[in-house]
């Protein structure tokens, strides 16, 4: 057993190192059944270590693509983790989210019931604003109104006043022009005189047969003079009546005064005798300024015997 046991070895360390065939020479007789089935199990050997080695180079080849497959797996597997740690916080952000959208939907709730308080709040404030304008509106037109009314009787009140101060003032001119005219006869120099005698002259001479045959007597002048002495010295006791006045401009009047006299004249004639008239009216015109408290123009306006 040990000397197959040692061929065994040097057979088996001598196909290692290529030398196995020498044994089988030198130990042809010996152990040549032997070696020839330990050939023939030594060739299966090779070709099973052959096949092994076969298998190995495989097995290197694979490994070596597991270790490149592996190589190129790592940064996926570290891009898968990134992705995981990415779908992580896509979770936490899809939480946020749904938070988030509860949250809106919360706020979209508040908002329209905050719309509808917004519609209800403004349909007041329409109301009130209208019934407010509206009754502003009736409450200025109606003081617009009182006021229109007010300034129209004020008015009416401020017209009627000033017509009645311009009736007082035409009344106190009135009044001061008849009393300008009066004076203005009072003091007149015979101009007015001379104009009534003229104004008697003549309708004497046409009326009356008494006062021709005077003429005839004595003439026209004679009677004239005498007539006019006569008027002269009765013309200061005229009383002169206010009969109508007329407003012809600011502050100035057309005034007329009214007086009555009789005239009695003793012609010193016995076939004449004295010549009356019982009633002579004459009515004078003249133009008066009261503010400049002038007179002018006088005239007779009327004689009547």
């Amino acid at each position: 057993m040990k000397l197959i046991a040692f061929i065994f070895v040097g057979i088996i360390v001598g196909a290692s190192m290529g030398v196995g065939a020498v044994y089988l020479f030198i130990l042809p007789n010996v152990v040549k059944p032997q070696v020839e089935e330990l050939s023939q199990r030594l060739s299966d050997v090779e070709s099973s270590m052959s096949t092994l080695a076969e298998v190995q180079a495989r097995a290197l080849d694979s490994l070596s693509r597991v270790e490149d497959s592996v190589k190129s797996i790592s940064p996926l597997a570290n891009r898968v983790s990134s992705i995981e740690e990415s779908i992580s916080r896509l979770d936490i952000l899809s939480r946020r989210i749904s938070v988030v959208e509860n949250s809106t939907i919360f706020i979209e709730s508040e908002i329209y019931e905050i719309s509808d308080q917004l519609l209800s709040l403004q349909e007041s404030l329409d109301y009130i604003y209208y019934s407010d304008i509206v009754g502003l509106q009736e409450d200025i037109a109606s003081l617009e109104y009182n006021l229109t009314k007010l300034v129209s009787e004020v008015d009416k009140k401020v017209r009627g006043l000033v017509s009645d101060v311009d009736e007082i003032v035409i009344t106190l001119e009135e009044d001061l022009a008849y009393k300008l005219l009066k004076k203005a006869l009072a003091e007149q120099d015979g101009d007015v005189a001379t104009q009534i005698t003229d104004e008697i002259f003549d309708d004497l001479k046409s009326s009356s047969t008494v006062f021709v045959q005077w003429i005839n007597l004595i003439g026209s002048e004679n009677v004239k003079n005498f007539l006019g002495s006569y008027i002269d010295t009765q013309f200061p006791t005229f009383i002169w009546h206010d009969q109508y006045i007329s407003k012809v401009n600011t502050h100035k009047y057309m005034t007329y005064v009214v007086t009555y006299f009789p005239i009695t004249i003793d012609t010193g004639l016995p076939s004449i005798g004295e010549i009356t008239i019982p009633r002579v009216s004459l009515i004078i015109v003249g133009t008066v300024n009261v503010a400049k408290k002038r007179v002018s123009s006088i005239g007779i306006e009327f004689l009547k015997i």
